[in-house]
């Protein structure tokens, strides 16, 4: 379509509104003037807010072509590049869950992550509807997984009205219409549902459990202890609720690297961001520097730059706000200047190599993952090897879909290591991404607090204070870490060994973390 609008020289507007952020769209493929999309729908946050992404130059030729006051988008973007503020009252709730919905997206794996959750929850929907009679309107070549239409059953006897308020009764609201020539229904398969109430809406509970009011438990060689309890209500359904435990040894622990392992203090990329922004004009602090720590470089980047000091200092160095052209502009800088810094700052932690050989005897595997690109770490690696310490796998920004806070390349460092479950594994690192990537993914989460961004010194540094100054910033940066949701915070990599004991006896117990 996008390529015969093309051909006849004319603008393609996409209504994205049930697709954004769970179908992929590529602007370097798909030619297209604009796309508009809702905070809602697949995105997941709340009613009440819409946004347009428009080619900048046809933008422009709208300007005093609205006839609209309030929905004229050439002003507001005028609006926000002038002054980044709303023309109106913001619907300021909706942007703060929008926000949120936003940090979730990418959490899930962003456009893949999502798209693949709901495209379960439509292979679960079309097969127990399937299963029961139903039939799609669409065939399966056609059907993308967010809204599926089924044809109205022949049977004279069903009644659409009481099907729809039996759902109701049950907890499942589907849409009371129908927006074709076809007698037909819809039922969405986005939003916050996964497979488990996509199968109770389709009856699958019937066919997955047979067994009324017993209960059994089991466990096995692989440490997993499960349960299963069935319960039949008065209509005669029977449900089964499963629960597992795994009451096994550790495996692996995933370590990540500047401030963990390498780098006291976390120096080298700190001192790069600053470089960086002083040659585009725009000079940054070190707290501004550090406060993204432990994110892939280009969000870190993204990240400063949209704090309202930088986006200040930037407007009245360059006269208009910072986008993400610019992100990518300073990326560039960044990139040569880290691969150049960064060899100043290999230093091993002090520790390190006989914390890792510990680790190591106690039949540990040991991953790594890092908010350095690959290019950076080839370097890291390199000199880290040559002081004795070499993890079994290393996953960089970039090898991934996202980064931290998501959990995929500590998963992704697990998956080549053939490592399961993540409750036997332990992530450790120095900032609250550190924290939430183990979380994330499921793991026992321990903040490094001393060696890492939090306290943010060399170790000549450090060591130069008194002891009450020591203190004073090892209390503060363990707070820091505990309030991201570390279980346990180490003053160093060479403190972990009491830590993975109290793990261990809490694995025993069935706990989780």
């Amino acid at each position: 379509m996008a390529e015969v609008v093309a051909a006849h020289g004319l603008a393609l507007i996409i209504d994205a509104m049930s697709a954004f952020g769970a179908l992929p769209l590529d602007a370097r493929k798909v030619p297209f003037a604009a796309v508009a999309a809702s905070a809602n729908k697949c995105l997941e946050g709340v009613p009440g807010m819409g946004f347009s992404l428009i080619r900048r130059d046809l933008l422009e030729q709208c300007k005093g072509n609205s006839h609209s006051l309030s929905l004229d988008l050439f002003a507001q973007w005028q609006g926000f590049q002038q002054n980044g503020q709303w023309r109106f009252t913001p619907p300021t709730q909706v942007i703060a869950a929008f926000l949120r919905a936003l940090h979730e997206h990418q959490v899930e794996g962003a456009v893949a992550g999502r798209g693949a959750r709901y495209a379960r929850n439509h292979q679960v929907l079309v097969e127990g509807m399937e299963a029961m009679g139903f039939r799609c309107l669409l065939p399966r070549q056609l059907q993308a997984p967010i809204i599926v239409t089924f044809h109205m059953p022949g049977d004279p006897r069903f009644e659409f009205a009481d099907f729809y308020e039996r759902l109701s009764d049950k907890g499942f609201l589907i849409y009371p219409g129908k927006l074709t020539v076809a007698d037909s229904f819809r039922i969405g398969c986005i939003g916050r549902l996964g497979e488990t109430e996509m199968r109770g809406g389709a009856g699958r509970d019937q066919r997955r459990a047979r067994r009324d009011g017993r209960a059994r438990s089991r466990s096995s060689a692989s440490g997993l202890m499960s349960s299963e309890i069935s319960v039949r209500d008065t209509g005669g359904l029977t449900m089964s609720v499963q629960h597992s435990r795994y009451t096994g040894p550790l495996k692996a622990v995933v370590l990540d690297w500047a401030g963990t392992t390498v780098d006291f203090g976390c120096m080298a990329p700190v001192a790069t961001f600053i470089q960086a922004f002083e040659q585009a004009g725009v000079p940054i602090t070190v707290e501004e520097a550090r406060a993204p720590m432990g994110m892939a470089k280009w969000r870190h980047i993204q990240s400063i730059v949209r704090t309202e000091d930088v986006r200040a200092r930037w407007q009245e160095a360059h006269g208009k706000f910072p986008d993400d052209t610019d992100v990518d502009s300073l990326y560039q800088r960044f990139l040569p200047l880290q691969v150049k810094t960064v060899q100043q700052h290999c230093d091993l932690i002090p520790g390190v190599v006989e914390t890792v050989a510990a680790l190591r005897e106690r039949g540990l595997l040991i991953a790594s993952t890092t908010g350095y690109p690959r290019e950076v770490m080839e370097v890291v690696v390199r000199v880290a090897k040559g002081q004795g310490y070499e993890p079994d796998v290393t996953i960089c920004a970039g090898d991934t879909p996202a980064g931290r806070p998501g959990p995929f390349m500590a998963l992704q460092a697990l998956i080549k290591l053939s490592v399961s479950p993540v409750q036997a594994v332990v992530k450790i690192g120095d900032t609250a991404v550190d924290i939430e990537e183990g979380l994330n993914g499921g793991m026992w989460s321990v903040g490094v607090a001393v060696t890492g961004n939090e306290v943010g010194l060399s170790l000549a540094e450090f060591t130069s204070l008194s002891p009450d100054d020591q203190a004073a910033l090892r209390a503060t940066a363990t707070d820091a870490l505990l309030a991201a949701g570390a279980h346990y915070v180490v003053d160093s990599l060479v403190g972990i060994m009491p830590v993975l004991e109290s793990i261990g006896e809490r694995l025993a117990s069935g706990e989780k973390p």
